[in-house]
């Protein structure tokens, strides 16, 4: 497999042919990161400093370097490269402060990424749009650009990306949702990761519910008056007994802007406690090695993203999961893709001010 080397101004420098393996993983709610194994020689070495990007055929991600270890020893030497997607370059702004008074969550992050929200990224433009619609409000103060995108990455469902045009010299921000591809659907093609299927290898099942929560009673504070609200995730669900799990969410610090509506705050205070309820929700994952091109062929049939019907009937489990990441294995000229069903263990996700 050919990768293809660029510097951070997109310019291309070389190519590297020799590696021994590659790790390539993608992920919906946040950038992907890699891993490159090759011999330790001049030209490798010119070819991955720091910042330089990688790229592998018919990708839409590209990989900048951000850690580089070269060892050697009798047998020889080699050069370790590791880094994350492109969308890691939010990692190095902070959002000062802005305000959102209802919008799609895709527009939200086109305000944040490209229009008044962080220090420009030199080449960042608007992309694909993702065309589902997920409204919240919300203001950001003083927060790192990468965590807040992977909020509302979370908050709307959707994944998303920086992806480089080296012949523009352009990078693009696309937002995207997956497909349901589900055996409950009968709109697009379906796809089943079963043992039946003779798809899945090395499955690994986790579920936790140790901090789970569905229930907020919120504490918030329009000037000096203090006022209280509930929040139920699941409003058509009755949650009794030891189905409801409360928390406490303070809301204090979303504060009523001058000119803002009595609503509008209000709409912000219980956005803040979805949030928490998200961060706090039942978390559920298989992780499982499949082949790239067996009955369902990856990137064809199904992709990063897509919702599947998982059955592993020998542990009476089957549910219908989002693929949230997808690790490509290549090693020996040979290729194994590990998709990850479903959220792997909840972090708190405090939005701050």
């Amino acid at each position: 497999m050919e990768i293809r080397v660029y510097n951070r101004e997109l310019v291309y420098q070389g190519i590297i042919e020799d590696q021994s393996s590659l790790l390539w993983q993608r992920k919906y709610f946040e950038p992907g990161s890699f891993e490159l194994h090759l011999p330790l020689t001049a030209h490798g070495l010119a070819l991955l400093p720091l910042g330089n990007l990688i790229t592998i055929p018919d990708r839409e991600d590209a990989g900048v370097v951000e850690d580089i270890e070269c060892t050697e020893s009798e047998d020889g030497g080699e050069i370790v490269a590791k880094g994350r997607f492109l969308a890691s370059y939010f990692d190095r702004r902070v959002i000062q402060d802005i305000s959102m008074s209802g919008g799609p969550v895709w527009w939200i992050m086109e305000q944040l990424a490209i229009t008044n929200g962080i220090t420009p990224i030199p080449g960042l433009t608007t992309g694909r749009q993702c065309t589902v619609e997920v409204d919240i409000s919300t203001r950001i103060r003083l927060q790192n650009a990468l965590t807040a995108f992977a909020k509302l990455a979370k908050a709307g469902g959707y994944g998303y990306r920086i992806r480089p045009d080296f012949k523009a010299k352009k990078l693009y921000l696309d937002t995207f949702v997956g497909v349901d591809r589900t055996l409950s659907q009968t709109a697009n093609s379906r796809v089943i990761f079963a043992e039946d299927y003779g798809n899945l290898y090395e499955t690994t099942y986790r579920t936790n519910d140790q901090s789970e929560a569905n229930f907020a009673y919120i504490l918030a504070k329009d000037g000096e008056t203090e006022h209280e609200f509930t929040l139920n995730q699941n409003p058509e669900a009755p949650l009794t007994g030891l189905d409801r799990r409360e928390i406490y969410v303070d809301a204090t610090d979303v504060s009523r802007e001058e000119g803002m509506s009595f609503d509008s705050w209000q709409a912000r205070v219980l956005q803040k406690a979805r949030n928490t309820l998200n961060a706090n929700a039942k978390s559920e994952a298989f992780e499982a090695d499949t082949m790239p091109d067996g009955n369902f062929v990856y990137r064809r049939d199904y992709d990063l993203g897509d919702i599947v019907t998982v059955q592993k009937e020998s542990w009476g489990i089957e549910r219908d999961l989002r693929i949230t990441e997808i690790e490509e294995s290549y090693e020996n000229g040979v290729m194994l893709v590990t998709p990850t069903f479903g959220t792997p263990l909840p972090t708190a996700l405090d939005w701050g001010d």
